[in-house]
C-alpha cells in the first residue's frame, strides 16, 4: 500500500511539473522585426515584459531585423529615439500557436501598431507576398491573374496568380479617393519561389498613399502544423 502511493505521489510531482503555469513566461519564441513608420532604423529598440526587459536592438527599414528571443508573447516595445529614457512605443500581443513571427511596425489610428505574421504558416508560403494596408484609402491588387482589395487596417498574404512558365507577373494597384479609383503602381515584379515580400501601403501627402516593399529569402523548409 505504502509503495503504491509512492508511486500515485510521484505521478502527480511529474504532472505538476510537465504542466505550465497559466500566466508564465514563455521561451524560444522568435521574433523579427520590420520598420514601416520611417525611412529611418530604430536603432535603440527594447522589448520588455513587467519581469524582463532586451538588449537594445536594431529594427531596419530595408529588410526585417536579427532575430530576436521573446520571454513571453505579451511584449512591449520601448525606443529611446534620443531620449534619456525609452518611451513605449507600441504593445505586441504574438499569438498562442507558432515560435517564430515577423512583426511589422506600421501607423495606425491611435499611434503606432504591429501587423503580426506567423513566418512559418502553411498560408505564408516562399513567393507569396504579405500585403498591409495602413492607410484611410481603401487599395485594390492585380498581382497577375489574382485579384484583391484591402480595407484600412486589412493585411493579408497573397499569392501572385501566373503560369507555370512565368518569370514575372502584372502588377496593378489602385486607391479608392472619394469613390474615384485612381492609380498608385503599374508595373512588372520578377517571380521568384524562393521569396517572400512585404508591401505595406501608409498615409502620404495630398491625399495620395505612399508604399514600400521589402523582400526575403526563404530557404526550404517543413511550415509549422
Amino acid at each position: 500500500m505504502k509503495t503504491m502511493r509512492k508511486i500515485s505521489m510521484a505521478l502527480v510531482a511529474c504532472l505538476l511539473l510537465a504542466t505550465p503555469i497559466f500566466g508564465q513566461n514563455q521561451t524560444g519564441v522568435s521574433i523579427r522585426f520590420l520598420n514601416g513608420l520611417s525611412t529611418e532604423s530604430l536603432t535603440d529598440a527594447q522589448l520588455r515584459t513587467p519581469e524582463w526587459e532586451s538588449e537594445l536592438f536594431r529594427i531596419p527599414y530595408r529588410e526585417l531585423s536579427l532575430p530576436q528571443t521573446a520571454k513571453s508573447r505579451m511584449l512591449r516595445i520601448f525606443h529611446q529615439g534620443g531620449n534619456p529614457q525609452p518611451a513605449p512605443l507600441c504593445d505586441v500581443i504574438l499569438p498562442e500557436q507558432g515560435s517564430d513571427f515577423i512583426v511589422i511596425l506600421v501607423p495606425g489610428k491611435d499611434g503606432p501598431k504591429a501587423a503580426i505574421l506567423n513566418s512559418k504558416a502553411p498560408g505564408f508560403r516562399p513567393g507569396d507576398i504579405y500585403m498591409h494596408n495602413a492607410s484611410e484609402h481603401t487599395i485594390a491588387l492585380a498581382l497577375g491573374t489574382t485579384r484583391e482589395v484591402l480595407k484600412p487596417a486589412q493585411g493579408k498574404a497573397i499569392r501572385p496568380g501566373t503560369p507555370a512558365d512565368a518569370s514575372n507577373y502584372e502588377v496593378a494597384v489602385l486607391y479608392d479617393d472619394k469613390g474615384t479609383a485612381k492609380p498608385l503602381v503599374l508595373t512588372k515584379w520578377p517571380l521568384n519561389d524562393r521569396l517572400r515580400g512585404y508591401v505595406f501601403f501608409i498615409p502620404g501627402k495630398h491625399n495620395r498613399p505612399l508604399y514600400r516593399a521589402v523582400q526575403e529569402f526563404v530557404p526550404q523548409s517543413q511550415p509549422e502544423p
